[in-house]
Formats: C-alpha cells, sequence, structure tokens
C-alpha cells in the first residue's frame, strides 16, 4: 500500500484576525479564502494546507496534555530558514528555543493561543544523509526529548546567513 501525504491540518484559533496574520507572516503562504470564520491557506500547488477556525469558547489546551504536539513547516533549506526567522524578527516574532538536532535545525515559535509551531529545515541536502543521522541519534539517546539537541541563537543564525555562510556552515551552528 502507498503512503498517504498530509492533506491538510485545522487549527482552532481563539482571535481569527491577529492568528491570521500572524500564520501569514510565519509560513507566507497565500490566503485562498477568508470568510470571517475560517481562513484557508495555501503553501504550494495544492488549494490549501492549512485552515484556521475561529472559536473564541474553546479552552487553551495545557502544554502536557496529549494530543498533536507541535506543527512543523519545512524551509527548503538552512538559509531560507535563516531568512524567514530574520524576517520574523523584524516583524517581532521570536522563537521560544533554536534547536540544532543534528540531522536537521528547528526554531520553535508558539501561536498567539499558545500551540508550538516549528519551523525546520535538513542539515543535509539528501534525505537519506538526514535519515542516517536521525538515526544514529536516536540509537545514542541523543533525542530523548521532543526538543533534543544543540541550543543555539537565532541572532548568531541571522548574523551568520547575512555574512554569506554556506548551509554546510550554518549547519554547525551550535555545535
Amino acid at each position: 500500500m502507498t503512503a498517504l501525504g498530509l492533506a491538510h491540518f485545522g487549527v482552532r484559533v481563539a482571535d481569527l484576525a491577529i492568528s491570521r496574520e500572524w500564520y501569514r507572516q510565519l509560513t507566507g503562504g497565500e490566503i485562498v479564502h477568508d470568510n470571517g470564520v475560517a481562513v484557508f491557506f495555501a503553501l504550494d500547488e495544492d488549494h490549501h494546507r492549512f485552515v484556521l477556525w475561529s472559536d473564541s469558547g474553546a479552552e487553551p489546551r495545557a502544554k502536557a496534555s496529549l494530543g498533536v504536539d507541535h506543527i512543523a513547516f519545512r524551509c527548503a533549506d538552512l538559509a531560507a530558514l535563516a531568512e524567514r526567522c530574520a524576517g520574523l524578527d523584524r516583524s517581532g516574532i521570536r522563537p521560544e528555543t533554536a534547536i540544532n538536532q543534528g540531522f536537521c535545525c528547528s526554531l520553535f515559535y508558539r501561536d498567539p493561543d499558545g500551540n508550538e509551531v516549528e519551523l525546520t529545515a535538513d542539515n543535509f541536502e539528501d534525505a537519506a544523509d538526514c535519515r542516517t543521522a536521525l538515526s544514529a541519534a536516536l540509537a545514542d539517546g541523543a533525542l530523548a526529548s521532543s526538543c533534543s539537541g544543540m541550543p543555539f541563537d537565532p541572532l548568531e543564525f541571522i548574523e551568520l546567513w547575512q555574512t554569506g555562510a554556506p548551509n554546510a556552515q550554518l549547519a554547525q551552528i551550535g555545535a
């Protein structure tokens, strides 16, 4: 049987206008539909990849509760991740945590409702190399929790990118 692809996901939000702008800035996605109750975002050729639903009566989720832990958006490469981080920083949106997990670098943000949202890019051009690095990290216990790895300073990451550092050098951040 063929593996499934991710069609889309939905996020229930307390304030649709605030969340629409936050996710638009974070992802750079195209708003393809907004009726004041739901906002549909396209990130690629598909009709939409995620939707925000207005629900002002919803209760915030506890951080350690069961269910979806976080949502991750992939950047094309580490330079694109640093560029996105720089743009978000200029808008006042800053990551809560920045981690080099060996196989990828990730920036973890909190959306206006407290949901964890990750921006990530692979540290290797070849997916097979990333899988090998992931397997090695899991085997030696380096990824014992969801945010394990080497913390790094997002501003240092931006500075490296601004000086023209290649992806191979960006992949060493925090090491």
